[in-house]
């Protein structure tokens, strides 16, 4: 069992032991909030691994689905008001992004800024998206009650300098204990967990910045230099107008765009000249980076840009790969963009995995799309869709093949061997062949053991009764 730290001024700055049981954990019920559903939280030290926290709270303890891609918000000051059209664009945005990539939302977890639009989002769209708040413990208001267990949690006391409440509209809430009761002691950590999932469990992260101060630069420096795609919220104010307008307007000469020589001049002079070499590594990993001004597209385009970000961080994956993302996602608008930027050569292959893809996952009008795009579908193999998961679907996709929902250019598929004929449905002929061999194999391995298995059986009995 572990113990808290000597000297420690709180009673849960603890050491790195794995011991779950230690850390206090629990549900919140948010009184007079109008959450329907307690939020799952726990406290942990700074210094507790993150792959432990990852196996025992994520997985073991909140039974969490691992997700398929990640979404980390950050920025926007405590006292940060979104415009209207910013807050429409963006809230609805990410959460339709979050609902189509069966993504997690990474924010602060506070009821300040861009972590309370994020909240509101989620509530207002009944959404059921996992969302988890990683914040400072000391720093939350009442912070004192969640010692482990149930609690009810009604703040009382303001947000400002001294400390801010949860957010009701969060699901889980990640209470990082150093000590120190200052802000941000929860960064390195949350920064971890995020890596942790995105590279252990091979999952995509997209860094979403809005407004933003000076610590801002770091964090998307930092993000850069891991390789995560990043989308910039131009025209949110602050750190994102400043890092979008030097992006836009680069390379310079002595005069940079006013908007940066502004925010430039709002850090203090001892850490500006970090800040530069922040911005130039940034610069440099321009690749990765998205700017997104909402005052110029509607909420379509903000759900397009996050997904497009998680392709990004695949560049390097191949087409399969990016196709294989958005057949599943169901976006006719990506796989139309996927098919005209790549090379020929890389089609064929790719595309084919496609179209049993959208078989597979029941997606009809993605199948139609490929073959109105030329994609062959008479080299389709049941056979092969049935190996890679048809027989998954086979209940739920029959009706769906029988109400002729597919186009009819699958009765004419080219089987392994050529079994098909246009009078008949292949899936309906294979799943037949298919229990038809089963049933032979079970009645040969039945004359197999009458064969050479009873002869044994009867001379034992025999040397028995002699």
């Amino acid at each position: 069992m572990a113990h808290p730290e000597a000297g420690s001024s709180s009673p849960h700055a603890l050491g790195n032991g794995a011991d779950v049981a230690y850390y206090p954990n629990g549900e919140i019920n948010f009184v007079g909030q109008g959450k329907k559903n307690p939020a799952k939280y726990c406290i942990i030290p700074k210094s507790y691994p993150v792959e432990n926290f990852a196996h025992t709270f994520l997985e073991e303890q909140w039974q969490l689905e691992r997700p398929k891609a990640l979404f980390s918000v950050t920025g926007g000051a405590p006292d940060f008001k979104m415009l209207s059209k910013l807050e429409q664009v963006f809230s609805r945005g990410l959460v339709q992004a979050a609902h189509t990539a069966t993504a997690w939302i990474v924010t602060g977890g506070t009821s300040t800024g861009v972590n309370q639009f994020v909240g509101d989002a989620v509530r207002r769209l009944d959404s059921d998206v996992t969302c988890i708040g990683v914040a400072t413990y000391l720093k939350i208001n009442h912070h004192e009650i969640l010692n482990g267990g149930s609690v009810d949690y009604s703040p009382k006391k303001p947000n400002d300098n001294n400390g801010a409440s949860l957010n009701p509209d969060h699901t889980h809430f990640v209470l990082v204990e150093s000590g120190v009761n200052d802000w941000w002691e929860e960064l390195q950590f949350r920064s971890d967990l995020e890596e942790f999932v995105s590279n252990e469990w091979q999952v995509p992260l997209v860094l979403i910045t809005v407004n933003g101060g000076p610590g801002t630069l770091q964090t998307v420096a930092e993000g850069a230099r891991k390789g995560f795609p990043i989308i910039i919220v131009d025209g949110s104010g602050r750190a994102c107008d400043a890092m979008a307008s030097y992006l836009k307007n680069a390379p310079y000469g002595e005069h940079k765009p006013k908007e940066w020589e502004d925010f430039i001049e709002s850090v203090k002079p001892e850490q500006r000249r970090q800040h530069i070499d922040w911005m130039e590594e940034i610069q440099s990993k321009k690749d990765l980076i998205t700017i997104f001004n909402p005052n110029e597209y509607d909420t379509t385009n903000m759900d397009k840009a996050i997904l497009q970000s998680i392709l990004t961080h695949h560049a390097h994956s191949g087409l399969a790969q990016k196709l294989s993302f958005a057949v599943e996602w169901g976006r006719a608008d990506l796989i139309m963009e996927l098919l005209g930027k790549e090379d020929e050569s890389d089609k064929v292959t790719a595309v084919y995995e496609a179209l049993q893809q959208a078989l597979i996952l029941d997606k009809p009008d993605i199948y139609e799309l490929l073959v109105s795009k030329g994609a062959d579908n008479s080299c389709l193999c049941v056979r092969n869709l049935y190996d890679q998961g048809f027989r998954y679907n086979l209940d739920r996709l029959t009706p769906f093949v029988r109400s002729k929902r597919l186009p009819k250019e699958l009765d004419d598929a080219v089987l392994e061997p050529r079994i098909a004929s246009s009078s008949r449905d292949a899936f309906s002929q294979y799943r037949s062949l298919y229990v038809f061999y089963n049933a032979a194999y079970f009645s040969f391995s039945l004359l197999e053991f009458v064969a050479f298995q009873l002869p044994y059986t009867i001379n034992s009995a025999n040397f028995k009764c002699n």
